[in-house]
């Protein structure tokens, strides 16, 4: 009998195979290869049936004929590694990449590392429940060295606070809390992604703070600038946005440019009021994290394109509050990434598909 671990184990190495198959698929020819299993319904009883793959496990069947034409038509399963640009070395999942250092390091060092540091911030793509897993880990390490800490999320905006507090206090269950804070109704991910973190600071009584602005601000923003705001929305715009910085808006003139190619755009206004919505979500998560630093170490919970080479929110919070701060960028395998991206570059396993709940 196979226990919990060993199950988990097969699981994951299944689905890493899965997406290798995957991955590789997208390179075979146009050609469409149809599979059909054989029908074995209404066959002829046999005295001595021989062993057939196909009539025994008719998914075995598929991934091994999938596997035979893969390699026939000269495509190779791509290792499961991460590549850092000009880094001849190549990543394997579970390395962490320092880019100061210009090697990898144990997590044991980052730890260590991160103790001195004030604000660390933690990427993460929103649906791979690894990066979540990962966040904890850190979390909980910096816990147990005894560091008093807070915890930054962008998935709650800031009017949210006092029901952060309550749950913290331990006020409501899970299902009260997803209700209260509207989880379904801003955020939208799968809780489940989030419960484990946001149990443990509730255990522990970590502070959690509610960095985001109202996500109707920011749409209303990119759709017809900040001067189309009433005087109520205005108050609740940081107080300063920072429009200047020449990395950052070429990075989100790429990203804009590929959704209008994706003509996800329509209606949406220019790029200048898609990038005054940004840098107003930017700095209004910056203003938030320099509001409430305290005496604790913030461990700041965001997407990747926030902290990547830092000119979205760190360098935004470091202008108002001159703290240290770390970045950790979690990257999947398969990617190819700059070594000047953040501060650590920590390799996980893909995402497995999901979606985001729809309004």
């Amino acid at each position: 009998m196979l226990n919990m671990q060993t199950f988990a184990r097969l699981e994951d190495e299944k689905k890493s195979v899965q997406y290798d198959i995957f991955f590789c698929a997208n390179r075979l020819s146009a050609n469409t290869i149809f599979l059909t299993l054989p029908a074995l319904e209404n066959q002829p009883v046999k005295k001595k049936p021989q062993f057939h793959p196909c009539k025994t496990s008719g998914i075995l069947c598929i991934l091994v004929t999938l596997i035979l034409l893969f390699f026939s038509s000269g495509c190779t399963i791509k290792p499961a590694v991460l590549k850092i640009e000009n880094v001849k070395q190549s990543l394997p999942v579970g390395a962490v990449f320092d880019s100061a250092m210009d090697r990898p390091i144990s997590f044991e060092e980052l730890v260590a590392q991160l103790h001195q540091t004030d604000i660390i911030y933690i990427g993460e793509q929103h649906t791979n429940i690894h990066h979540h897993e990962i966040q904890l880990a850190v979390i909980k390490a910096l816990q147990e060295k005894g560091l008093c800490l807070s915890l930054g999320m962008e998935m709650f905006d800031r009017t949210y606070q006092q029901k952060l507090d309550q749950w913290v206090s331990g006020n409501w269950d899970w299902q009260t809390f997803l209700k209260q804070v509207h989880w379904y109704a801003n955020w939208r991910y799968d809780d489940s992604l989030y419960e484990g973190i946001l149990k443990y600071a509730r255990e522990h009584r970590i502070p959690i703070i509610g960095l985001n602005i109202a996500s109707h601000i920011t749409r209303k923003i990119a759709i017809g600038g900040i001067g189309s705001l009433s005087e109520d929305e205005r108050a609740m715009l940081p107080e300063q946005i920072d429009t200047s910085r020449k990395k950052h808006r070429a990075y989100l003139e790429s990203i804009y440019k590929m959704h209008l190619n994706m003509k996800r755009l329509k209606g949406r206004g220019s790029f200048e009021t898609f990038y005054e919505a940004q840098c107003a979500w930017e700095d209004g998560m910056a203003q938030a994290i320099s509001k409430n630093m305290a005496d604790t170490k913030m461990v700041v919970i965001v997407g990747n394109g926030h902290i990547i080479h830092k000119f979205g929110i760190p360098e935004r919070a470091f202008k108002r509050t001159g703290a240290s701060y770390k970045t950790i960028y979690l990257a999947s395998v398969h990617e190819t990434v700059k070594q000047d991206i953040a501060d650590y570059i920590w390799v996980t396993k893909p995402a497995v598909p999901a979606r985001r709940v729809p309004k």
